[in-house]
């Protein structure tokens, strides 16, 4: 079978790639912004949060902006399960809007 892309892996190598071409550090905290369609990569890296702890310990908050989350259905599925290793991995302050 094929194997499912890692969202988590996606998005740090981007970010490493923004590193090199500002020639300097990024903020060590990240929050976490999807924008519509954007939601459902959101969505993705959420899912990997048992697997990408060291990557979730970095985050501050994950904001879900006009992400059609109201729609019926199951379009941004995230289990209890993804949210219960999420809540293991971030800080107290951390949050989803």
């Amino acid at each position: 079978g094929v194997e499912a892309p890692r969202a988590v892996l996606h998005l740090e190598r981007l970010l490493d790639a923004v590193r090199s071409e500002l020639g300097g550090d990024l903020p060590a905290r990240l929050t976490l912004v999807g924008f519509s369609k954007g939601a459902v990569v959101l969505g993705a890296v959420l899912r990997e949060a048992r697997t990408e702890v060291a990557f979730w310990e970095k985050v501050d908050a994950v904001h879900f902006v006009d992400a059609g989350l109201t729609v019926p259905g199951n379009l941004f599925p995230v289990s209890a399960e993804d949210l219960q290793a999420l809540k293991g991995a971030v800080g107290e302050e951390f949050v989803i809007w």
